[in-house]
């Protein structure tokens, strides 16, 4: 009999080997519905995934592209550089009270209300920041762009969990973290092109502003609602429009098509145990959620990526203190087109860590008679854990030293690797390990992601002047080893104890939640 356990799960027939090329069991089992987000066509789930995806590489570049108009800003402002890093702190805590403070939004509503929401704070922080005067301006419109990408933090995952099977979620995933690098390395390439090009800074907010307008009407009448309560529906009806839709007579099939479009395109979408407005239901969501925390793999997966968040705001600072002065005497334009190769590593990393992981998570419950584990993906983590820590090295100490091409540029294609992969991964074995609290355990994520990052954007001006550019590197290196090698060996051999041991506390979160 196979164990009841969260993260281990039957994905084959108990008679498959190694050597067999059967199909895989469709985890979890799709309804006869049509309004089931798992049995929606292949060119609605592919719409799906892109306006989902769109949102985090537009909310990612926004988050990111402050630093193009870094000199401008001082010259006419006179704000200073102090200010814009402590700004892109506070850009990093307003990520992670956005994750947490919607996020109930999500489990009562549906999911369309906090993108919606995410947008609108998008265009309220674009504009703040074109139109900024002071430092406090600065700082404000840094708190709403990070709020704004609070919906690609846990959100834009869920979406994707939604409408893609257990086998097919490492590819799902690789496809948000590949947004969000888009959206993080070519931000401010396309923000350093906007303000060479228009003349002010300010137009990056303005185009900011609206790309997020476009963006919202397009999911005001284009996103399906992807909710669907198995437990509570069965296999009757998608929570706010009802399966009796798509089967009345052919005769009205077009007015049936209607009602159903109107139904999925709602700003809300109630859950069924919402009572009345929902209000003592979110509170108590928002009271119960640091329970996620008494889970091993929400605090591994925040480790892992809120590392990489925090050595992103370390190589993006020496690109724009190092590479402006000899001997290299960057231009803007020069110091932008260095995130190329970032974003050129995180796209191999993304391949790496989505469709290849998720072959071998095949072949592993092939050889165990069907059943998966979910620190099969774990193994991984190797590569970039020595990849990654090798890129630190050549691009700090080649910075240090004024190397030219190729040693910099290829240490930063292997960061860029580590980026694209460690994200992947940390979030895909986190969804594997807790399915039925996805959203929950990726807020949790968020909030350490994000004030690790935040953290790194305080020190990372005081630490490499303190320690020098080589120093710092060659500690975040040893550092970078310790968190990706270290912690994913023991989670490898240790991990499903911690699974089997946080268990009774999995049950009983389940039973907060659906009350």
């Amino acid at each position: 009999m196979d164990e009841k356990l969260p993260g281990t799960v039957r994905i084959y027939d108990a008679d498959v080997s190694s050597t067999t090329s059967d199909a895989p069991l469709l985890v979890p089992c799709p309804s006869d519905s049509p309004s089931d987000p798992l049995n929606w066509s292949v060119a609605s789930k592919v719409w799906h995934a892109t306006l989902v995806c769109s949102v985090t590489g537009l909310t990612a570049a926004i988050a990111n592209d402050a630093a193009a108009a870094a000199d401008q800003q001082n010259e006419e402002l006179g704000i200073s550089y102090d200010i814009i890093n402590d700004a892109a702190g506070v850009l990093f805590l307003g990520i992670a009270l956005g994750s947490y403070f919607l996020y109930p939004s999500t489990v009562l509503y549906g999911r369309r209300i906090q993108y919606l929401i995410s947008l609108v704070f998008a265009i309220l922080g674009s504009i703040w920041f074109a139109s900024a005067k002071t430092s406090g301006d600065n700082i404000g419109s840094q708190l709403f762009c990070g709020i704004a990408e609070s919906c690609a933090e846990a959100l834009v995952q869920l979406s994707l969990t939604d409408i893609f099977f257990v086998h097919q979620r490492g590819s799902a995933i690789a496809l948000y973290v590949l947004a969000t690098s888009i959206g993080t390395f070519l931000g401010p390439l396309l923000a350093g092109l906007i303000e060479t090009g228009q003349g002010t800074w300010r137009w990056i907010g303005w185009w900011g502003a609206i790309a997020s307008g476009i963006l919202f009407i397009l999911f005001t009448f284009g996103l399906q609602e992807s909710f669907y309560d198995r437990d509570a529906m069965g296999n009757a009806q998608l929570t706010g429009g009802e399966d009796h839709d798509f089967k009345e007579r052919k005769s009205d099939q077009k007015d049936s098509r209607r009602k159903h479009y109107l139904s999925t395109i709602r700003p809300i979408t109630r859950a069924p145990q919402v009572r009345g407005t929902g209000f003592r239901q979110y509170l108590k969501l928002l009271l119960s959620f640091p329970l996620v925390f008494a889970f091993p793999a929400v605090i591994y997966s925040g480790i892992q990526w809120g590392s990489q968040d925090a050595w992103l705001t370390f190589y993006l600072t020496t690109e724009d203190t190092t590479y402006y002065d000899p001997p290299y005497n960057y231009t803007d334009k020069a110091v932008a087109l260095m995130n190329v190769p970032s974003l050129i590593g995180a796209i191999i990393g993304c391949l790496y860590a989505g469709p290849l992981s998720d072959w071998w998570c095949l072949y592993c419950a092939r050889r165990r008679h069907g059943l998966r584990e979910a620190e099969d993906r774990l193994w991984f983590f190797i590569l970039p854990g020595i990849l990654s820590p090798l890129g630190m090295l050549l691009f700090g100490i080649g910075s240090d030293r004024g190397w030219y091409w190729p040693g910099p540029y290829v240490g930063l294609g292997l960061i860029g690797f580590g980026w694209g992969s460690c994200g992947d991964l940390a979030i895909s074995y986190l969804i594997d390990a807790y399915p039925d609290i996805v959203l929950e355990s990726l807020v949790g994520v968020a909030v350490i992601n994000n004030l690790i990052g935040m953290v790194g954007a305080f020190v990372t001006g005081s630490w490499i002047d303190s320690a020098g550019v080589a120093g710092s590197y060659i500690a975040i290196a040893v550092l970078e080893v310790v968190i990706i090698i270290g912690t994913t060996i023991f989670m490898i051999f240790c991990g499903k104890r911690l699974r089997r041991w946080s268990a009774p506390r999995y049950e009983s979160y389940l039973q907060i939640k659906s009350s």
